[in-house]
């Protein structure tokens, strides 16, 4: 056998642990900081495993996964990656979709000493690419359907392991030694790396230790009870950092009940796992939570304990709405950057907070709450000194769950983590973000300082989206900004515009969606502008011109304009020339439909038919909008 590290591992045992048991009973800080800086990840889960080995800790599609089978799969995981050479701290890949996968190669992974970097299969192709070449990955994790999507993404020299491939290694040595963890894993070892986008346009790698990742989730089992009661919904894409709590939930005792890919976009499916899982606790972005309150199954929900609102504002608006439809609910909203470890901060809404909240906000914002265990919030002026209540400033963070850096960006690490001039041999994370202190001691979002901002759960970068918009052909300048929607509370993107005047006139609607394929080019739109089949003014110098009487088309004509959305696609399915000839057939036809000649007809009449296959105009439109066309039947 050819283990490259066999003493690599130790042997977890119960004495090697503090029990579950006693942990919950101690509340000191003193007792928490100690559990901090001597346990890993891979500690707390066995905690679990030990204590309640058969019980189920994780859910997919029915199938049930308990702790002891998810240590087992997960040690033997790491196994194999000792065997292939991993060492700590070095970064692993994690390409899986959710499933069983998903939380064994994680585990595993953090089993072998080494970090996860999840790369999710969802994002586009580009991004992935420049993930795996910007942390130099050597190994990633996938599954055997991903495979060969993998292979033509990561570069050729990237080991690609699946859990088959383990299981197989495991079994032809008869590797039967459970409960292992790497010997050389400390709490300042890497646990995760998870890419956010940056000022530069280029996502950047956030480092989390195994410390910081300790600290958030032991705050999550002392202050909301995330514990063996709990039964979590992991719906959260995998590549943000949201999603590595729920992940991670079994190591405080929790049940994660996996949801299919792309569930976070499909309420109703989500409303129906809560509702088949007796699902306690989800985390969403208002956005999210505003589609399930407007579900009228959401009331169904009645397993539903907590709800963790977080990644943009939480109007109190929708907090009330929340408090009404779900009343047996906690609502909780949630703020922390990703540099400090998912959730930096945390405020429970009640009755109380509903009635009494004052907000400088337009939409009327919960506060962002107070910092979690072993962290502190520094709101400075420019000169780096203390504001005092009500007064708005920059929000600096401090403490246990400060990222250790981006990955190899030296020089954006030490920009963005300073020295703490308030305590000394700690760091400062600058934030970017606007605050001020409420008179009850919690945290008032603010803004940003810059124009970075969070929209939807997703930070985007105001000057980002202005110049992707100018670099097109079409525009000349653009500004770009973020209203509040007064009526929903919500935040919407809002693009302005100046054309080129020379490419305006071209504009080419092709790659985009379905909607706009009719215009294949930009021969399309200019023949379309140049009005085709009409005459010019020229050619109609000599010619007798007749007014029409219906020159302007009524409400009933633009109407009928424009609902018609696409030439193309039709209710009810596609449309066969059999049908339109039924359709014109007098015999079927429910209505009765007569022949006339044009002699019969008014002028008002002819002048109403005629106007029907004109052009509609509209100041939301650049192009003309055509009713129809007009058949002539020849004999």
């Amino acid at each position: 056998m050819n283990l490259k590290k066999e003493n690599s591992f130790k042997d977890i045992t119960p004495s090697s642990l503090i029990s579950t048991k006693n942990s919950d009973t101690k509340s000191s800080s003193f007792i928490e900081i100690e559990q901090i800086n001597s346990k890993c990840l891979p500690d707390l889960l066995m905690e679990q495993v030990l204590a309640y080995p058969d019980r189920t800790a994780v859910v997919c599609d029915n199938t049930n996964l308990s702790y002891r089978s998810l240590a087992e799969k997960s040690s033997n995981l790491a196994v194999y990656l000792q065997h292939i050479g991993v060492m700590v701290d070095e970064c692993i890949g994690l390409f899986v979709d959710p499933s069983f996968d998903l939380m064994i190669g994680a585990w595993g992974i953090l089993f072998s000493g080494s970090a996860y970097l999840p790369l999710s299969p969802e994002y586009p192709e580009d991004r992935l690419r420049y993930m795996i070449a910007d942390a130099d990955l050597k190994v990633i994790f996938t599954q055997e359907k991903l495979r060969k999507k993998l292979s033509k993404i990561a570069p050729q020299n990237t080991k690609i392991i699946t859990l088959e491939d383990a299981v197989a290694f495991t079994d032809a040595y008869r590797i039967t030694n459970i409960y292992n963890r790497c010997v050389y894993l400390r709490p300042n070892n890497l646990a995760y790396i998870i890419y956010t986008s940056g000022s530069t346009g280029k996502p950047k790698g956030v480092m989390i230790e195994h410390h910081s990742i300790v600290n958030q989730m032991l705050w999550l089992r002392h202050a909301y009870a995330i514990n063996q009661n709990s039964i979590i919904l992991q719906k959260t894409p995998m590549s943000f950092d949201a999603a590595q709590w729920e992940i991670l939930s079994p190591c405080c005792g929790s049940q994660v009940i996996m949801g299919s890919a792309g569930v976070y976009r499909d309420p109703e499916r989500l409303i129906r796992m809560i509702i088949q899982y007796n699902v306690t606790t989800l985390q969403c972005v208002p956005t999210l939570l505003q589609a399930l309150l407007n579900s009228d199954d959401c009331q169904e929900c009645h397993s539903l304990k907590q709800i963790f609102s977080g990644g943009e504002a939480l109007s109190k608006k929708l907090a009330l709405e929340c408090s009404q439809v779900l009343s047996h609910c906690t609502l909780v909203n949630l703020y922390g950057p990703t540099e400090c470890t998912i959730n930096a901060s945390a405020y429970k809404v009640t009755a109380e907070t509903l009635s009494t909240t004052k907000s400088t906000n337009d939409f009327n914002a919960i506060p962002i709450g107070n910092p979690v265990d072993n962290t502190e919030f520094y709101i400075l002026d420019n000169q780096m000194i203390p504001v005092s209540t009500g007064e708005i400033g920059e929000l600096f963070i401090s403490g246990n769950q400060l990222a250790r850096g981006y990955l190899h960006r030296p020089e954006l690490t030490s920009e963005k983590f300073i020295d703490n001039p308030f305590c000394i041999h700690t760091k400062l994370y600058r934030t970017g973000d606007l605050a001020y202190w409420n008179a009850d001691g919690s945290v008032q979002f603010a803004g940003r300082v810059d124009n970075q901002v969070k929209l939807r759960g997703y930070r985007v970068e105001l000057d980002e989206i202005k110049l992707a918009i100018e670099a097109h052909a079409w525009v000349q300048n653009a500004a770009v900004f973020i209203r509040n929607d007064a009526r929903t509370g919500f935040q919407n993107l809002i693009a302005c515009i100046e054309l080129n005047a020379r490419e305006a006139a071209l504009m080419d609607q092709g790659i985009n969606s379905a909607h706009h394929l009719s215009k294949k080019n930009k021969l399309q739109v200019k023949a379309q502008l140049s009005n085709p089949g009409c005459k010019s003014q020229h050619e109609l110098a000599d010619k007798d011109i007749v007014e029409l009487s219906n020159k302007r088309a009524t409400q009933a004509q633009r109407h009928l304009a424009f609902s018609r959305k696409t030439y193309r696609f039709f209710e009810g399915g596609s449309v066969s020339k059999d049908d339109i000839l039924k359709l014109l057939s007098c015999s079927t036809s429910t209505k009765a439909v007569s022949e006339r000649s044009i002699s019969s007809l008014s002028f008002h009449e002819l002048s109403e038919i005629l106007r029907n296959f004109g052009q509609y105009h509209s100041h939301e439109r650049l192009l003309p909008k055509y009713a129809g066309s007009i058949w002539i039947p020849r004999g």
